[in-house]
């Protein structure tokens, strides 16, 4: 989550508001549609990244297939990546 708070997406504290990881009023405006599909690139593009750097520090320890399988699996930055994604997708859909 700090890659959020951190990254240029402008739909951060809005994703943050409505997956309730903030007390942002809810007065906040709706993001437009180019807005969702820039903010959906950049976290694409981080998870891209995540999974990649968990894979090949795994891949250094030489950890098994399965177990680096497992990593990413649970890995709980990923799965907020996935969340919000999902979310962000429904979102651009409904719009």
């Amino acid at each position: 989550m700090l890659y959020l708070i951190q990254s240029n997406c402008p739909l951060t504290f809005w994703m943050l508001r409505e997956l309730g990881l903030t007390r942002i009023p809810k007065q906040m405006s709706e993001p437009t549609p180019a807005e969702i599909k820039e903010c959906l690139s950049q976290l694409k593009e981080y998870q891209k990244r995540l999974k990649s750097e968990v894979t090949l520090a795994a891949q250094k320890l030489q950890m098994p297939a399965q177990k680096i399988e497992s990593t990413l699996n649970s890995n709980s930055e990923l799965d907020n990546l996935e969340k919000i994604i999902n979310h962000l997708q429904a979102k651009r859909k409904s719009n």
